[in-house]
């Protein structure tokens, strides 16, 4: 028996992929709540939101880090000495 060659999913995935997102898209334009206007500040606020939660959180690790490598130096390298 001749084996047949295993064909690649690749294509169907991108297809299948942009099928939903596109049918994603237009489920949302008609149960938007609010219009595009109002919907695009509110996304604003919210990433500003987030962005501001993010610098905190960086901030806090790197504070986190310097004060830890601020130890002595068994705890800086953590090798025995």
């Amino acid at each position: 028996m001749k084996e047949q060659p295993r064909r690649n999913g690749r294509g169907r995935t991108i297809v299948a992929f942009a099928v939903g997102a596109t049918a994603g898209s237009l489920i949302a334009l008609l149960y938007a709540p609010a219009s595009g206007k109002v919907t695009r500040r509110r996304l604003l606020m919210r990433a500003r939101g987030a962005q501001k939660v993010v610098a905190r959180k960086f901030g806090e690790a790197k504070k986190a880090i310097h004060l830890q490598g601020r130890g002595s130096p068994r705890q800086r390298d953590g090798v025995d000495r």
